[in-house]
């Protein structure tokens, strides 16, 4: 069956989906009131009732948000993100719009966005207080849209989850992108990564936020693989829904400059695992002599449970998964 908001209406998809949910809360208020409320009351502020919500509301000819909700006594103005990062003192430019009505401003982002100091301190700026990143996420929003057996809410959380909208499954690790100590106890399950490639004579490290770890040469050809969590992927991957276990191959461009890959952009199994594979052609951003060649995409809802002893060899059979087909597909290396 054809789904209304995933027909190609030619916007870009952050104006498509603020439309798209602009008409969904005219046609549900609660939704509207579901949001605010969530919005103030994790900032610490206090509810207030919704009046209704627009798109692209008024600003300036350079300053335009993206939303508005407009509540009883207060409005929040709200900057939509989805697989893209702020613009230019984007919320500094906001924060300074001259409103009759009192106002603060809100960033939602499926992805993670590094926000100012300036716009954190800012006394009309909201962000949760529980949370270890300066904004909001659609995956904290993501179960306000609620509707039993409404066909056009179905449909919208659909659209959702094509934008990797949609929260952990596994409760123990719902905060895995937003809190600290949940990052860093996810980190001690990289060990059988680390022991399998440093058998190998591969170099491992892990990131400071304890998301990802860079494989460092795992054989003559191959510069690194950056296994990595993320809630998104960028650019945004069509096969499979977020939140995500990727994989990155970075190959020395300078060293072997005739190299090809066979068998990319398609799919691949492993145990009971589907991989997406796509092509990409890029350059490292810290070393211009870096290619980065692909990138690898599979559920991360698939591979999260309690058990750590599984959740350890599930990051690793990825990993070696991901090596694997990739050492098969190389050419002129």
């Amino acid at each position: 069956m054809s789904n209304i908001f995933t027909l190609s209406s030619g916007l870009a998809e952050e104006d498509r989906f603020t439309g798209s949910l602009n008409y969904l809360i005219d046609t549900y208020p609660h939704i509207g009131q579901a949001m605010c409320d969530h919005l103030l009351i994790s900032a610490g502020l206090e509810k207030a009732t919704f009046i209704r919500s627009t798109d692209h509301p008024q600003g300036t000819m350079e300053d335009r948000p993206d939303f508005l909700l407009e509540c009883d006594g207060i409005d929040i103005v709200c900057e939509h993100k989805i697989n893209s990062p702020l613009g230019k003192r984007q919320l500094e430019r906001y924060l300074a719009l001259q409103r009759s009505k009192p106002f603060m401003v809100a960033l939602i982002s499926n992805g993670i966005c590094d926000v100012p100091k300036a716009a954190i301190d800012h006394e009309r700026y909201i962000r949760p207080l529980n949370s270890d990143i300066a904004h909001f996420s659609w995956q904290s929003l993501y179960p306000l849209i609620q509707g039993d057996g409404n066909r056009l809410i179905s449909d919208f959380l659909e659209y959702m989850r094509s934008l990797s909208m949609k929260p952990i499954a596994c409760d123990s690790w719902q905060g895995l992108f937003d809190h600290s100590d949940v990052a860093e106890a996810f980190g001690h399950h990289w060990q059988e990564v680390k022991g399998y490639f440093k058998n190998e004579g591969a170099t491992c490290r892990l990131d400071p936020s304890k998301l990802a770890i860079q494989i460092g040469q795992p054989n003559n050809w191959l510069h690194l693989i950056y296994v990595f969590v993320s809630p998104n992927a960028e650019p945004r991957h069509e096969g499979v829904d977020g939140p995500y276990l990727g994989a990155r191959l970075y190959i020395n461009n300078a060293k072997f400059p005739d190299y090809a890959f066979q068998g990319l952009d398609q799919t691949f199994e492993y145990g009971e695992h589907q991989v997406f594979t796509r092509t990409r052609v890029g350059v490292a951003g810290w070393n211009k002599d870096l290619a980065l060649v692909s990138d690898y995409y599979t559920s991360l809802d698939e591979m999260l449970t309690t058990n750590s002893d599984v959740l350890k060899r599930n990051l690793k059979e990825f990993a070696v998964a991901v090596y694997e087909h990739a050492s098969k597909s190389v050419q002129g290396v």
